[in-house]
């Protein structure tokens, strides 16, 4: 109150110790608050991402078999013909690495989380069937659950 008596009168601005306490109290409530909500929102964001990334894997492989007559042997042999970018050719995006195996008739890809937990929770698994498949407790596989079931 005594500030803003100051203020009515043309007196000297400023806030008191306990005015400042309450804002720094609230905006430490407000962060609180935030911050896994944020976590959750990247971790959510790097696994569309790395479901995107995915599915471009195999739609460029594809193009790559038509042109060539077979899977690419690497990602990087993705990247060098332009097919894919440089980011992803080198194995790591939007918190995310991705291990590819090609071969004349068949690929595979995984993607996990560079830091489980934080920067995505789920990994993932495709091959040459263009089924994305995700796992919770390690790297995905063949044999784990196929996205949308």
């Amino acid at each position: 109150m005594h500030s803003i008596d100051r203020a009515l009168r043309g007196g000297p601005h400023g806030l008191t110790l306990i005015e400042l306490m309450v804002v720094v109290a609230v905006l430490s409530i407000i962060m609180v608050l935030a911050i896994p909500n944020f976590t959750k929102a990247r971790q959510s964001a790097n696994e569309g991402s790395a479901i995107s990334s995915l599915r471009t894997i195999t739609g460029m492989n594809e193009r790559y078999r038509l042109r060539f007559n077979r899977y690419a042997s690497s990602m990087n042999d993705l990247s060098n013909v332009g097919l894919i970018d440089e980011n992803l050719g080198d194995g790591n995006k939007a918190g995310y690495t991705f291990s590819y195996t090609g071969a004349t008739f068949t690929f595979s890809c995984t993607a996990d989380p560079e830091t489980p937990g934080t920067s995505g929770t789920r990994y993932f698994f495709v091959d040459s069937s263009g089924v994305i498949r995700f796992s919770t407790t390690g790297t995905a596989t063949s044999a784990s659950t196929p996205i949308g079931d």
